[in-house]
Order: structure tokens, then sequence, then C-alpha cells
């Protein structure tokens, strides 16, 4: 079960979006519709399932990467 995608931002962390009820690996559309639980930014290379009580970093992203991926977001949620 997969239930967060994540992107590499600089500074060593990456974008997590958290999603609910998540994907089964191998068989996509079992699970069906998919909601946003959470979006935030933690360090590259921790675990990012089933935990959302780490510090959100998000204030840590630059404004150029930030637009970007509100933009990102934009597009795959749109």
């Amino acid at each position: 079960m997969q239930g967060w995608f994540e992107r590499d931002v600089p500074g060593g962390l990456h974008l997590v979006l958290a999603i609910t009820p998540g994907i089964a690996v191998g068989a996509i559309d079992v699970l069906g519709d998919q909601t946003v639980e959470s979006i935030h930014v933690a360090p590259a290379g921790e675990y990012h399932g089933f935990r959302r009580d780490q510090d959100d970093r998000i204030r840590e992203l630059d404004p150029i990467t930030a637009a970007e991926a509100l933009r990102d977001l934009t597009e795959v949620l749109a």
C-alpha cells in the first residue's frame, strides 16, 4: 500500500503528498478515488508512511521551489 507521493526539493528535503486510502501497488484502481490528507515537507530519506506528526519544514522552501510545487499540485489535483 502506497499512501504518499514524494518529490525531491532543494535542501535535502521532500515535498510529501499524503493520500487516503492509498494506492494498492500493482492494482492502482482497486481502492477508488483518493483524497489528499496532507501536504508537508520532510527530510529526504525519512519514512513518510502512517506518520503525520513530523515537523513541517515548508518554510524552508525557497520561493521558486514553492511556486513550482504549487503549480504542479494545482495541475495534478485539477
